[in-house]
């Protein structure tokens, strides 16, 4: 299969991946699996999978634009992306996984692979290996978060920075490259509006750590260059988020 990264792929691995999972479970534990949600409260866990999954919704809907605009017909590929719809609603997380997955036929995985290798190539793929390398910091930064002294008012906006990155890394496989502009042009509204809180805390540990976080974050957003200019102008929106990025680390990082 072509090694392209589009939406179609995006879609694909994520539903080849819940295919794979074993049907004697709740739909809430295959998606926890599938997106990888490290949440051991159920109910904010339940909302990450509905997040996601709204997510996952919508790049299926971008996919059938996208489609629309090729000189294929709908009848291809439209009947399959609409299963695949009824396989991910958020209401039927708490029903069993073998409700949902008969929709993910292989019928419908072949399609899903043919809009692969008709749609035009977005981005480069993330080496894993260095969102694991976030995912390590963004624990470290926790870990430091729970044994500080910081202000309480620094400590909640690093703490909705561990959510977010988090939440990033949650929907990098949903919606590619975009997720990670997001999070940094919130972050960058947070610091900005915080300077002298930031300022005051430079030298502090958790501070340290979140700012090597935003670098590595940067780096990704590097590496996540577009293949094709006039395809994704979301990846328009990482170039800029980049450049935000090293503003931010001026803040964080000044004396």
């Amino acid at each position: 299969m072509s090694s392209r990264i589009n939406t179609a792929t995006r879609v694909y691995h994520v539903l080849q991946d819940a295919v794979n999972q074993h049907t004697n479970q709740a739909t809430a534990q295959v998606w926890t699996k599938v997106f990888g949600i490290d949440e051991p409260d159920e109910t904010r866990r339940n909302f990450e999978i509905s997040r996601c999954l709204n997510q996952l919704y919508g790049e299926i809907d971008v996919l059938e634009r996208l489609m629309n605009e090729t000189d294929f017909s709908q009848p291809l590929y439209l009947p399959y992306l609409n299963k695949a719809r009824s396989a991910i609603v958020p209401h039927g997380i708490t029903a069993g996984w073998n409700s949902y997955n008969t929709h993910l036929s292989p019928d419908t995985l072949l399609s899903l692979r043919f809009c692969i290798e008709i749609l035009s190539e977005e981005e480069l793929e993330i080496d894993q290996n260095e969102i694991q390398e976030i995912q390590e910091l963004v624990k470290t930064l926790d870990k430091l978060l729970e044994e500080s002294k910081l202000p309480i008012p620094l400590k909640r906006i690093i703490e909705n920075h561990i959510i977010k990155i988090r939440e990033a890394l949650y929907s990098y496989p949903i919606i590619g490259a975009k997720a990670l502009s997001e999070v940094v042009k919130s972050a960058y509204g947070e610091v900005i509006e915080n300077q002298e809180v930031f300022a005051a805390a430079k030298n502090t540990e958790p501070v340290k750590v979140l700012s090597k976080v935003w670098q590595k974050v940067k780096d990704i957003a590097d590496g996540a260059k577009t293949a094709n200019e006039g395809v994704s102008a979301g990846i328009d929106l990482v170039d800029k988020g980049v450049k935000l990025i090293g503003f931010v680390e001026r803040i964080l990082s000044s004396t």
